[in-house]
C-alpha cells in the first residue's frame, strides 16, 4: 500500500511559505500584534490573523466643544456694542431715562431674536462644553475657562462678559428653557461677577459714575437664591448710592480723571433724577432680597425647574403677580 499523505495545515504550510512568521517572532511594532491561530469546532479549520483589532472609543470627561472657537476677547465688546446700540447719546450713559432701560426690562420678541441671532451660538457652546456644573468646583473651573479665554482688559469688556452671561440667557432661553438660565448660566456669571468686584472693577472710571452701566455689576448677585450673595448685593447698590451721593455733595477731589469730572458736571445738574433712580434700585433691590429672605429661593421659578410651590408660595404669587429675578 501506498502510504497516506496527510494534508500539512494552512498554518503549517504559512510557515513553510513564510518561515519568519513564527510564534516567537518579536515585531517591532507593538500596535499590529500576530494571533495564534483560533481553531473553529463547526468548520474544523483555523482562523489566520487579518489585522489588528478594534480599539473601543474612550470615554473622556473632557469638554466636547472647543470653546476657543466661540470666544475671544473681541467678544466682550461685541456685546456691550449691541446692548448699549439704542443709547443715542453719551451722557444717557451716566444719566439714563426711561427709554435707556426699556429694552433691557420689557419683554419683547423681536429683542429676543436679535439676541438669540448673535450670541445664542456662544451661550449653546458653553453649555456644550461642560453640560453638567453639579459642583462648586466645576462652576470655578468652567469660569477660569471662559475668563483665559476672553481676557477681559477693562471695565467694559468686563461688564459686556457680565452681560453676556447674566442677561443675554435670559433673552435667549423663555420658557422651559428658561431652567438652563437658572440652574447653569447664573451660576458661572456670579463666580466672573464676584471676581469682579473683588477686583473693584465697578469703580473703574468707565463705570463709577454712569448709572446705566455700574448696576449691571450687581444683577448676578440679584439673580442668586443664596441669602449671603443679596447680602452683598444690598450692600454693593448702598455703596454705589453713597458714592455718588459724595460726587454730589463735595468738591470734585483732586485726581478725578476726565471722564469722572463729566459725569459728575451731568449728576450735579439733574440732582431729582439722579435721586429717582438711587431710590428705584435701592428699592428693586430691596424687594428681591425680602423675597429670598421669606422663602429661600424666588417662587415664580418654581414651575420651570420643577419643584413643588408650597401654600404660602402660591399665596404670594397670587397676590404679589412679580416675575423678576
Amino acid at each position: 500500500m501506498l502510504p497516506v499523505l496527510r494534508q500539512r495545515s494552512a498554518y503549517r504550510r504559512l510557515l513553510t511559505l513564510r518561515p519568519q512568521i513564527t510564534s516567537r517572532t518579536k515585531l517591532s511594532s507593538p500596535s499590529l500584534p500576530i494571533r495564534r491561530p483560533v481553531f473553529c469546532p463547526i468548520s474544523g479549520t483555523r482562523a489566520i490573523y487579518t489585522g489588528p483589532r478594534k480599539q473601543e472609543p474612550r470615554m473622556s470627561n473632557e469638554p466636547k466643544v472647543d470653546l476657543a472657537k466661540f470666544l475671544n476677547p473681541s467678544v466682550p465688546k461685541r456685546v456691550y456694542d449691541f446692548w448699549f446700540q439704542h443709547v443715542e447719546h453719551d451722557q444717557n450713559l451716566t444719566l439714563p431715562t426711561q427709554e435707556v432701560f426699556k429694552p433691557w426690562f420689557t419683554k419683547d420678541a423681536g429683542f429676543d431674536l436679535e439676541c438669540a441671532t448673535q450670541f445664542k451660538p456662544i451661550l449653546a457652546a458653553i453649555h456644550q462644553a461642560r453640560p453638567e456644573l453639579q459642583t462648586q468646583e466645576q462652576v470655578e473651573a468652567q469660569a477660569q475657562q471662559i475668563l483665559e479665554l476672553v481676557s477681559p482688559g477693562s471695565a467694559l469688556d468686563w461688564l459686556g462678559l457680565i452681560v453676556l452671561l447674566d442677561q443675554l440667557p435670559r433673552n435667549c432661553y423663555r420658557g422651559e428653557e428658561a431652567a438652563l438660565v437658572f440652574s447653569f448660566f447664573d451660576t458661572i456669571a456670579r463666580v466672573i461677577t464676584l471676581r469682579a468686584l473683588e477686583k473693584k472693577i465697578e469703580y473703574s472710571p468707565e463705570v463709577r459714575y454712569r448709572l446705566a452701566l455700574r448696576h449691571w455689576f450687581y444683577l448676578p448677585l440679584m439673580h442668586s437664591e443664596n441669602l449671603s450673595h443679596q447680602e452683598i448685593m444690598l450692600e454693593k447698590y448702598r455703596e454705589m448710592d453713597e458714592d455718588i451721593r459724595r460726587l454730589l455733595d463735595e468738591q470734585p477731589a483732586e485726581g478725578l480723571g476726565e471722564q469722572e469730572l463729566a459725569d459728575r458736571e451731568i449728576l450735579v445738574g439733574n440732582r431729582k433724577a439722579v435721586e429717582a433712580i438711587s431710590a428705584l434700585n435701592l428699592n428693586f433691590q430691596k424687594e428681591h432680597y425680602d423675597i429670598i429672605a421669606r422663602f429661600g429661593r424666588y417662587p415664580y421659578r418654581n414651575k420651570v425647574l420643577r419643584r413643588t410651590t408650597t401654600p404660602e408660595e402660591e399665596k404670594f404669587l397670587q397676590e404679589a403677580d412679580i416675575s423678576f429675578g
